[in-house]
């Protein structure tokens, strides 16, 4: 983080009554607060904070299927991202500049794939194709590549694929 804000450490918590919902807290372990709403918000998880410490973009699941939401770090506001789209997506994270999302999405049976989401435009670019069980992506430092590792294929194993495209 930047600074601008508090420095603080996001992460998910089972709750009995609303399941996965996200807290932040201090380094210290104190200021804990729940970020999300709880049951009339639904399941949320994965949360990754911005490179500027300003929002955290999480998964949640409302109905059917798993979308990504972004939210201002105190939890006030959200906004969703694809929620026209049919499918699960899962482990968001920003790229280095802050301006594009990588995450995985998949057909319904989990996410399998590769993408990467442009923040200004709304443009998502497919990097890898289904049904290899990619995920895990990271970004390079200078957010040109995102290395990620892949279950199924020949062979398994850690990847890197250009940001913009390309082959893996």
């Amino acid at each position: 983080m930047d600074g601008s804000t508090d420095e603080r450490i996001a992460f998910t918590r089972r709750l009995a009554d609303a399941g996965e919902q996200v807290f932040t807290v201090a380094p210290d372990g104190s200021q804990l607060r729940q970020i999300t709403l709880g049951a009339e918000q639904g399941e949320t998880w994965a949360p990754a904070w911005s490179p500027d410490g300003r929002r955290l973009c999480v998964v949640s699941r409302r109905d059917s299927y798993s979308r990504l939401y972004l939210l201002v770090a105190d939890g006030a506001s959200e906004q969703a991202l694809l929620d026209d789209l049919p499918t699960d997506v899962d482990q968001p994270t920003w790229s280095p500049d802050g301006t594009r999302i990588a995450y995985c999405q998949g057909d319904g049976n989990g996410p399998d794939r590769l993408m990467v989401l442009d923040l200004a435009s709304g443009a998502q670019t497919q990097l890898t194709p289904p049904a290899r069980l990619d995920g895990s992506p990271a970004w390079s430092p200078d957010g040109r590549f995102i290395a990620f590792r892949r279950c199924f294929g020949n062979p398994a194993g850690v990847y890197v694929v250009p940001a913009e495209g390309g082959e893996a």
